[in-house]
């Protein structure tokens, strides 16, 4: 099953497609000559679901640590991309959670220019928040996230099944940041997630939970910062219909199952 969404941002649109066969058949993540980072942590655990592409010459791991998302961390990845002879027609595959994400979020905006990129969150903090937006930071020495850009992927690829191996610390953590934005949204959204919130947990400890359950608690957020002020932009994607708050991401299209 696929079903996708399609987000307007400054770049342009991007997909977001819910694949809950994407573990049978990680092929489909080649596009062109393509160069994977991976989590350490992802391919030790899906070693043989992901064997086709942990083979590839152009995959690199990642040890998904908070002191490799360090500048002098990175440089040594980008050396390895050389190596491996990336062109600007070239994309870059990230799959892991937001510390995979930001470090290749960065390295697309800024070697050779800028290079597409794709990204396969595998953490429930990263598949309910952070996959959509277009920010990435990094940090320098002890400074955290002072260097960053604005760069969203040209696709994005949600498999709820990375979420079985996860820690019970980083459920809680991704269930918090659902709670919050629905904190955030108001009263009734907040009501509404009270009164499934078991059944969040029953998801994400189910084995193949529908389309239809997933897309429920999912929420989207993005932020634009201006000189200003800092916007929140976020998407709440519940049961029967998408709303959008904020005034930078658009859903243009939707399937006919979210219509």
């Amino acid at each position: 099953m696929s079903e996708k969404l399609v987000i307007q941002s400054h770049r342009g649109p991007y997909t977001v497609a819910f694949d809950d066969t994407l573990l049978s058949d990680p092929a489909r993540l080649f596009e062109g000559e393509s160069h994977f980072l991976i989590d350490a942590n992802v391919a030790r655990l899906y070693a043989s679901d992901l064997h086709v592409i942990l083979d590839h010459p152009n995959t690199i791991t990642i040890e998904a640590t908070e002191e490799n998302k360090a500048i002098e961390k990175t440089i040594p990845v980008i050396e390895r991309l050389i190596l491996n002879r990336v062109r600007r027609d070239h994309t870059l595959v990230a799959m892991g959670g937001g510390i995979i994400q930001d470090i290749t979020c960065f390295i697309a905006s800024t070697l050779l220019r800028g290079l597409p990129w794709r990204f396969v969150p595998t953490t429930l903090l990263a598949q309910a928040d952070s996959c959509i937006g277009s920010k990435s930071s990094i940090n320098l020495g002890s400074t955290k996230n002072i260097l960053g850009t604005f760069n969203p992927p040209r696709d994005i690829f949600i498999h709820a099944g990375f979420l079985e191996t996860l820690e019970e610390k980083d459920i809680q953590s991704g269930v918090g940041e659902i709670i919050k934005v629905h904190a955030i949204d108001g009263i009734d959204a907040f009501d509404r997630l009270a009164a499934d919130f078991d059944r969040l947990f029953d998801f994400v400890q189910t084995e193949s939970a529908p389309f239809e359950q997933f897309h429920y608690f999912m929420v989207f957020r993005n932020f634009r910062r201006n000189a200003n002020k800092t916007v929140i932009d976020k998407l709440i994607v519940e049961e029967t219909h998408i709303k959008q708050i904020g005034d930078e991401i658009l859903i243009c299209k939707t399937s006919s199952n979210l219509e």
